[in-house]
């Protein structure tokens, strides 16, 4: 019979009647489950000064020095606090680092280092580095481009980082705060200057083109001198992020990238140009025969010449908006842009939507939705009003499809997934009965014992009831 816990503890004091039994049980070369080492000898003051500890009496010297034995039970060895915390075990994750304390400096007390002088600890040294200044020509902060080559197929990989100028106290690597002030990898608050601020200002009255980076800016400077060329920090991902009141009361032409991204820049970047109170805001059409990803800082495309290029900026700037229609139509453009995004997607982009559009989420949500129900009927009112398909040629109904693993049911909406309906099959034709009723189709399948089944399906089943 195994003695209770109360009577088990009791049992090493030796005029206990269980001291015995206590004796043969325990293991001499192992400390007991009390935290008690065998061979150690204890007064009975000892162990007097223990059973108070463990009903919780005895003073708070005595139950600390209980507590601060190697094997004692209680808090964490060496300390005095009885609130201290145990250390982690073996592997354990300690605490998470404080978050970085980032201070930018606007603007920098000095230039920042050139191009070859800048070092990232995982791209190496930078290749480019660019100046963002503000009207009276002193440095704001800088970005610097790095590249490197991909091991896997021998690529190119491109990125470009903001470089600026401040104080940051982060954590090391060694879990050490380290404070410093210079330049470091580090955005500058939002909203973000432009680059070109100091051009702006030398030249107040020319018309403007925008640009997505830094390098189509500055090629401006020679392929269109009687402009200036500006550009926001970050391209086609971060122009709800610039700071584009400075261009109020200009005329801003757009001159996109030769890409999908290069067109959503054109479409955000005019709108929050309208909203900035540009005086005219135009885009410029880039032929999408030219290459894909192709700019102003690229070699020109075979049988183009710079006056290709004027021709092209003059043509935009014909066709400059005026303010209130471009607003219309910029909001119409990014609510069509938002209701063909993927749920995930939308979700992610509704609230800066929402703000840059000046409405509130509810609001834009229902937009959005009448949006896709609206595409939605268009597609519909066209599979209705197409002509009769020629012998042969069957004609689904709007947002069904047939592929070769069966028939899928589109849904009419890019935010849900094509709903698998059945496998394969084939329409043969049309059929009715000799009074010129009981319509139908002929349809043809093979089972998955590839056997195969014709049936003359009534076109009623087709029609849906009310509800």
């Amino acid at each position: 019979m195994t003695p209770r816990t109360e009577d088990w503890k009791a049992a090493r004091d030796p005029g206990h009647p269980l001291h015995e039994q206590w004796m043969a049980a325990r293991d001499p070369n192992q400390p007991d489950q009390w935290g008690t080492d065998p061979s150690e000898e204890r007064t009975a003051e000892q162990q007097a000064a223990e059973e108070d500890y463990l009903k919780g009496g005895g003073t708070p010297e005595e139950r600390r020095a209980h507590a601060n034995k190697p094997n004692g039970n209680g808090h964490a060895p060496g300390s005095d606090d009885p609130f201290a915390p145990l250390p982690p075990k073996d592997g354990a994750a300690g605490p998470k680092p404080a978050k970085d304390i980032w201070e930018w400096h606007n603007p920098a007390p000095e230039e920042p280092p050139i191009a070859a002088a800048i070092r990232h600890s995982k791209w190496g040294v930078a290749k480019q580095r660019w100046v963002y200044r503000n009207a009276e020509g002193k440095p704001i902060f800088a970005t610097a481009r790095f590249e490197r080559v991909r091991e896997a197929d021998g690529t190119i990989e491109k990125e470009v980082f903001p470089y600026s100028y401040g104080m940051l106290e982060r954590t090391t690597k060694a879990g050490n705060r380290r404070r410093g002030t210079g330049w470091n990898f580090k955005r500058p608050c939002d909203p973000v200057p432009l680059y070109g601020l100091d051009r702006l200002a030398a030249r107040p009255d020319a018309p403007v083109i925008l640009f997505e980076g830094e390098k189509k800016a500055d090629a401006a400077i020679e392929l269109f001198p009687e402009h200036v060329g500006v550009s926001g920090q970050g391209g086609s991902n971060n122009f709800r992020k610039v700071a584009w009141d400075v261009l109020a009361g200009r005329t801003v032409v757009i001159w996109p990238d030769q890409d999908q991204p290069g067109q959503k820049f054109a479409q955000g970047a005019k709108l929050h140009l309208v909203q900035a109170g540009a005086a005219a805001v135009a885009v410029v059409d880039v032929p999408d025969t030219w290459p894909e990803g192709w700019d102003v800082a690229d070699a020109l495309p075979e049988g183009v010449t710079v006056e290709t290029l004027h021709e092209m900026l003059t043509a935009a700037g014909g066709r400059a908006d005026d303010p209130g229609e471009a607003a219309s139509e910029c909001r119409e453009g990014e609510i069509e842009r938002l209701s063909r995004l993927s749920f995930v997607d939308y979700q992610a982009a509704r609230k800066e939507a929402a703000s840059a559009l000046g409405i509130g989420l509810t609001a834009l949500d229902k937009v959005v939705k009448a949006a896709k129900a609206r595409r939605a009927a268009e597609r519909a009112a066209e599979t209705r009003n197409r002509p009769p398909p020629a012998p042969g040629v069957v004609s689904w109904p709007a947002g069904y499809v047939m592929r070769k693993d069966g028939l899928y049911f589109e849904n009419g909406t890019e935010d849900a997934p094509e709903v698998w309906v059945c496998p394969p099959f084939h329409v043969l034709g049309e059929g009715r009965d000799a009074q010129g009723e009981g319509w139908g189709l002929w349809l043809e399948w093979k089972d998955r014992d590839q056997r195969l089944h014709r049936w003359a399906m009534p076109k009623r089943l087709l029609m849906i009831a009310t509800g």
